[in-house]
């Protein structure tokens, strides 16, 4: 998935002039397309340098774009380029996966901000919303009803008792609503039986937009 996300990505930028490059992306309040870039390179070095262990924290992926501010995107990719097979290695060994999630997110957040298509891989979505839905029932609370996510494709329960809320949506929407890529109405204004009201604040793994995204 990891090294899929990088070679598209990378492939992607030998054709993007500098207003593609400067394009806002929605879904990254305050960053542009060659700003994601410098992210992507920015992680792949601080975790194949062991500079970062462990999730970053915004200020640290700031510092990421920051310190790639004055480079081009060429030379941003060829840094991430270079240090790719490294996060290969890492990611055979079972590690690091969130790293090839936040790529394959990248690469659709991305592909938003420049209207082209999207990675809507059935293996890519179930993957991506297996590791998402995993992290949410670990933290899920026990008073909170438990919810069924079903994309036609899979299936998942979150928390532990006798389901009271289902969710049945297509399955790239769903595994980019988990990520916290779909507006509140967005999210409600998908295929519930239920009132999920309650507990969409708490289905997601990063903070909703407040204006709807597409891609």
């Amino acid at each position: 998935m990891y090294a899929t996300a990088r070679r598209g990505l990378i492939d992607l930028a030998s054709t993007l002039d500098i207003r593609a490059q400067l394009t806002p992306v929605p879904a990254l309040p305050g960053w542009t397309v060659k700003d994601t870039y410098a992210h992507l390179a920015g992680i792949c070095t601080d975790v194949r340098t062991g500079t970062l262990r462990g999730k970053a924290s915004p200020d640290w992926t700031a510092r990421q774009v920051a310190d790639r501010a004055d480079l081009t995107l060429a030379e941003i990719c060829a840094e991430w380029d270079a240090g790719g097979p490294a996060i290969d290695a890492i990611l055979a060994d079972g590690k690091g996966l969130l790293m090839a999630q936040d790529a394959w997110t990248h690469r659709n957040d991305i592909a938003g901000a420049l209207t082209i298509p999207a990675d809507r891989s059935p293996e890519a979505c179930t993957w991506s919303a297996d590791l998402t839905a995993g992290y949410l029932n670990h933290k899920w609370a026990p008073e909170l009803p438990t919810v069924v996510l079903d994309s036609g494709l899979a299936s998942w329960t979150i928390g532990s008792g006798t389901p009271s809320l289902r969710l049945t949506a297509d399955p790239y929407e769903l595994a980019r609503a988990l990520m916290g890529r779909r507006s509140r109405a967005q999210f409600l204004g998908m295929g519930w039986d239920g009132d999920a009201g309650g507990v969409i604040e708490r289905l997601h793994a990063f903070e909703m937009p407040e204006k709807d995204l597409t891609e």
